[in-house]
């Protein structure tokens, strides 16, 4: 069994690799693992493309809980930028 932070890991790679094509990449190789009679190879392709699709997900779905985090950085000459990033529960 691949653990959950592997699946992630490779689906974060596809994204940078292939931005919003990389559920259709991961999707691919599944179907190349299922041609080839490697039935867990496939299983754990379909859960990166899940995976992909999710790191590609714009918003929150209906209902959803998100937890918002405050960001500060410093800009040049030490004057404080603040923004604010959304991470899912």
């Amino acid at each position: 069994m691949i653990p959950e932070i592997d699946i992630w890991r490779s689906a974060n790679v596809l994204v940078k690799q292939h931005g919003k094509d990389a559920p259709i990449e991961a999707a691919a190789r599944a179907d190349e693992m299922m041609d080839q009679g490697d039935v867990d190879g496939f299983a754990i392709w379909q859960r990166i493309t899940a995976a992909a699709e999710e790191l590609l997900r714009p918003e929150p779905r209906p209902g959803e809980r998100v937890q918002w985090l405050r960001r500060i950085s410093r800009g040049a000459g030490g004057t404080e930028n603040q923004g604010f990033a959304h991470a899912q529960d």
